[in-house]
């Protein structure tokens, strides 16, 4: 545990794999199906949130690979 490091995780979207700092960084930016690519919990709720059918099934899938 003494080595343990943690990642600055507020310098780069996890999501995006961009800096946050980068002078053509968008953070409303979205991809080709709307869904956000810089983290955001309302953003992405209201994503799924309008597709409910697709996001059971997504789960279906991950169920049922677990």
């Amino acid at each position: 545990m003494d080595e343990l490091r943690l990642r600055d995780v507020k310098g780069l979207s996890y999501v995006s794999r961009r800096r946050l700092d980068a002078a053509d960084f968008d953070p409303d930016a979205v991809d080709e199906d709307g869904l956000p690519l810089v983290y955001n919990e309302q953003r992405i709720a209201g994503y799924w949130g309008s597709r409910p059918g697709e996001l059971l099934g997504r789960w279906a899938k991950f169920t049922a690979i677990s």
